[in-house]
């Protein structure tokens, strides 16, 4: 939808689960004409190699329908790197609507949504208040204070 109005690579990093699915995103690709301006990786990477990618990266998006947990928009924002998200659940929570998100059944969406953030990043002040924020929330001191403090919730109930 967008690959027209912007000069961009798409690097598309996923796990090797599904020979088929890796065949027709692949077949999907070259019908779109797109073959040279996209990187589909299967492959593992190191975490040198990952934080390498990031901290290259223009825009980082999650365009999950479902997830577990989405570390990975937090990797991404940890490298100052904008971020856009899926506006499922899970990836709202996590992000705690620091980043824009866009319906992920919805291409018009999506397309909105990553142009605007490539055409008008956020600037590095707040790339660098986000990474912050998501430091402090993702610390362990922080989680272990939100397991201890649930500890104590459970054990106040029972008595």
């Amino acid at each position: 939808a967008i690959k027209d109005r912007i000069p961009h690579h798409l690097y598309l990093k996923g796990v090797n689960d599904n020979e088929d699915r890796y065949e027709d995103l692949s077949v999907f690709i070259d019908r779109l004409g797109v073959k040279d301006r996209v990187i589909l990786d299967i492959s593992n990477r190191s975490e040198e190699e990952m934080n390498y990618l990031y901290s290259h990266a223009s825009l980082f998006v999650s365009p999950s329908l479902r997830e577990g947990f989405g570390l990975t928009p937090i990797e991404a924002s940890l490298h100052k790197v904008p971020v856009v998200v899926s506006n499922i659940e899970t990836l709202l929570e996590v992000t705690d609507g620091m980043v824009d998100s866009f319906d992920p059944k919805s291409v018009e969406s999506m397309a909105e949504v990553m142009l605007n953030a490539l055409q008008h990043p956020p600037s590095p002040a707040e790339l660098e208040r986000i990474a912050a924020y998501y430091k402090e929330k993702y610390s362990g001191k922080c989680q272990t204070d939100a397991y201890m403090r649930l500890i104590e919730s459970v054990a106040n109930m029972k008595t």
